[in-house]
């Protein structure tokens, strides 16, 4: 059984690699994952209590006020609509809405300007989500529009590749011993399961979920999961002037006011996971903006696992997966071994504020 899964799109943001994301929040679901009687033994000793993300936006909802929960409500409502395309514009005037109520209630004592920043955070997750999940399908078709490629195999497979322990005396201590990462990575194992066998998002994915083959290994340290928006088939000539065609990893990105260029590296980071499950070394990246039109409007940038920045400078002795990526995933897991083992530094986690919290992880993971 694996210490740790990690979803493909978390592996940027655990890593250091990640402009944006809470790496303290995502490090706590990690401690606890699988582990819920552990979390409530934990918040009864520390006489926490213990509420979901949808608990508390109800609850910092109710105390905003009835004339902002009546908006608040009505921008829940819209990002958990799933049968309409999400126009751009409609999202960003909901936030505009959002962020006036919040200002409102904050300056009438409703709510501390804390509890107003974490609202706009918990709403504005669920509208980006949204707008990603709505438009996915039409940005697919823009570009089968725009290529003449026809995508296949849209999220239609779960993707595990399963790392194995490092060697003993190692974990959550790589300075002490040199640690042979690129061997590491290449003794990874590739498990792909059928969607109806598995139809839970990366991040909802349990133990249980997994195949009994997974679930027999011993030796597996940590997993990184994900499925893929899709995957087409590019021609490519070989030096012999030899055509074949080649697959290529499909992945959208839904974007709120304008086209990312250069693309951000955890962009590349993600699309990198996904080659790497599928095996190949090209992928494509599809910048998605659903304005007025009655289309969507798409760019399209083609990311290798050979090319600049996912290969590093040739003074490097390797590329960013094996010399920076894999590396810090093992620090990162090796981290939640610890938290998971140690009670009192646990607790102390568990307890502390952002800044304390901060503190612990960096006393074995300085990248975040």
């Amino acid at each position: 059984m694996v210490v740790l899964r990690v979803s493909a799109s978390k592996v940027a943001l655990v890593t250091g690699l990640h402009d944006f994301g809470d790496v303290v929040e995502e490090l706590l679901e990690c401690v606890y994952q699988d582990r819920e009687e552990l979390l409530a033994r934990d918040a009864a000793q520390l006489q926490l209590r213990l509420v979901s993300k949808d608990e508390e936006l109800e609850l910092l909802m109710q105390k905003s006020g009835a004339a902002a929960a009546l908006q608040l409500r009505a921008a829940l409502r819209w990002a958990q609509d799933r049968s309409t395309p999400a126009r751009v514009g409609a999202a960003q005037r909901l936030l505009a809405g959002v962020d006036k109520r919040l200002a409102e209630a904050h300056k009438g004592k409703k709510l501390a300007s804390e509890e107003a920043q974490e609202v706009r955070k918990l709403l504005a997750e669920k509208i980006h989500t949204s707008v990603g999940t709505r438009n996915e399908t039409l940005a697919l078709q823009a570009y089968e529009r725009q290529t003449g490629s026809k995508v296949r195999l849209t999220n239609e497979h779960f993707y595990l590749l399963t790392f194995p322990s490092p060697p003993a005396g190692t974990k959550g201590a790589e300075e002490e011993a040199p640690v042979d990462y690129s061997l590491l990575a290449a003794q990874r194992r590739r498990t792909v399961i059928h969607k109806r066998q598995k139809a839970k998002r990366p991040s909802e994915c349990t133990t249980a979920d997994l195949t009994k083959k997974e679930e027999r290994s011993p030796d597996g340290y940590f997993s990184i999961c994900g499925m893929v928006d899709g995957v087409t088939d590019a021609l490519t000539i070989s030096a012999d002037d030899e055509w074949e065609l080649t697959p290529v990893v499909v992945e959208v990105k839904n974007r709120m006011r304008a086209f990312r260029n250069p693309l951000p590296l955890y962009d590349h980071i993600q699309l990198a996971v996904y080659m790497k499950m599928l095996e190949v070394e090209h992928g494509e990246l599809i910048q998605c903006i659903h304005s007025a039109a009655s289309h969507p409007t798409i760019q399209v940038s083609r990311v290798s696992l050979g090319v600049a920045p996912l290969c590093l400078p040739a003074s490097a002795k390797g590329d960013l997966w094996t010399e920076v990526i894999i590396p810090r995933l093992y620090a990162f897991t090796a981290t939640v071994h610890k938290l998971r083992s140690e009670e009192l530094l646990r607790l102390a986690f568990l307890n502390g504020n952002r800044e304390e919290r901060l503190a612990i992880v960096r006393a074995t993971c300085d990248f975040l």
